[in-house]
C-alpha cells in the first residue's frame, strides 16, 4: 500500500484514507484573462519607464572634454557608446585607438 500523499501519474494521489482521488488542475479558459492583465500592465509599465528615460536624456553635444588627454574636441572625434548620458565614449578616437590595438593583440595570443 502507498502512502498517504504520494502522487501517482500526475493527475491523481493517494488520500489519507488510501484512495486515489483526481488533483485538481486550474483551467487555461480561467488563467487567461489573468495572463493578458499582467501582460497589459507590463506594457503599460514599459512605455512609462521609457518615457522617464526619454525625459531624462541630454541634448545631443557638439563638444566635449577628452576623459584621457582632456582636450576639448568636437563630437564626431568620439566613438558613439549608448551606456554614457551623452551617447559618447569618454576618450576621443584617438587616445582609444592604442587601447583596442592591445585588446585584440591580447584576443588571438
Amino acid at each position: 500500500m502507498a502512502s498517504a500523499g504520494t502522487v501517482y501519474r500526475a493527475r491523481t494521489y493517494v488520500s489519507a484514507a488510501g484512495e486515489f482521488v483526481p488533483v485538481e488542475r486550474p483551467r487555461r479558459r480561467l488563467l487567461r484573462p489573468l495572463f493578458l492583465a499582467l501582460q497589459e500592465c507590463c506594457r503599460v509599465a514599459s512605455r512609462k519607464r521609457y518615457a522617464r528615460m526619454a525625459e531624462k536624456a541630454s541634448p545631443p553635444v557638439e563638444r566635449k572634454p577628452c576623459g584621457r588627454c582632456g582636450e576639448e574636441k568636437p563630437a564626431d572625434k568620439f566613438s558613439p557608446y549608448k551606456r554614457s548620458s551623452t551617447g559618447l565614449s569618454s576618450w576621443c578616437k584617438v587616445c582609444a585607438t592604442p587601447l583596442k590595438h592591445v585588446h585584440v593583440a591580447n584576443a588571438f595570443c
